[in-house]
């Protein structure tokens, strides 16, 4: 066994830490695209400035019976914009389901009558803005009520 020899210290420091940095690298590049999506998916958070332009209510809901054009139960609702800004949407979570998108651009002062599908009786309302043609939720403005 003599006259083998095995690699530096120095050498293998330097092979581990190459190896980490690729492997971080790897780690960035997949994740990097993760987070792009949530972000897409969810939307960018609303600036303080954008929050205090934001007040609306819910005055009525009611759940309504199924017609032709929608077979199950629907929620009938009225929302008012009483803030300063245009609403142009709402992301929508009936009861514990996903989070569905109606988008009925609420000027401000105006009050708009709509129809939500889904069951159970907690419906919460996430405003939406587009400001320079970013989708913004506005999730600390949520409002929650029962039908």
């Amino acid at each position: 066994m003599k006259g083998k020899r095995g690699i530096t210290p120095l050498i293998a420091t330097v092979i581990l830490v190459g190896f980490t940095i690729v492997l971080a690298g790897f780690a960035w590049y997949f994740l990097s695209g993760q987070v792009k999506d949530a972000i897409d998916k969810e939307g960018a958070k609303c600036s303080a400035q954008e929050a205090a332009q934001i007040e609306f209510s819910v005055p009525s809901c009611a759940t309504a019976p199924g017609t032709p054009e929608r077979p199950g139960p629907a929620k009938a609702m009225t929302i008012k914009n009483s803030g300063k800004i245009v609403i142009t949407g709402f992301r929508v979570r009936v009861g514990e389901g996903d989070t569905g998108i109606i988008n009925p651009d609420i000027s401000p002062g105006e009050e708009r009558q709509i129809a939500i599908d889904g069951t159970g009786t907690e419906v919460t309302l996430f405003p939406v803005l587009v400001q320079e043609g970013k989708v913004i939720t506005c999730s600390e403005k949520l409002v929650t009520v029962d039908c």
